[in-house]
């Protein structure tokens, strides 16, 4: 983000060392396939995607690392509790 708007829900913060680009993302809780945080999730990623994409397009020998919590749970065995709704 650039920029004196910050975003009210800060969720990447990222430095270049010795040549490596690293990012720390907390990726938004999409929650369920009908709520709106899912909407927001997937233009987050939307956005990350687009500028991973320019980052890389200008600076392409310059390693990225994208690392974090992507609140990705495919599995039944990915989480403590399946059953848990809050």
């Amino acid at each position: 983000h650039e920029g004196t708007d910050v975003p009210i829900e800060a969720r990447a913060i990222g430095a270049t060392i010795e040549g490596l680009r690293l990012w720390s993302l907390y990726v938004p809780n999409g929650r369920a396939l009908d709520d709106p945080h899912y909407g927001y999730k997937l233009d987050w990623l939307a956005t990350l995607a687009a500028d991973v994409h320019d980052w890389l397009a200008a600076e392409p020998e310059l390693p990225l690392a994208l690392m974090g919590d992507f609140n990705i749970a495919p599995l039944d065995s990915d989480v403590g509790d399946p059953t848990f709704v809050p």
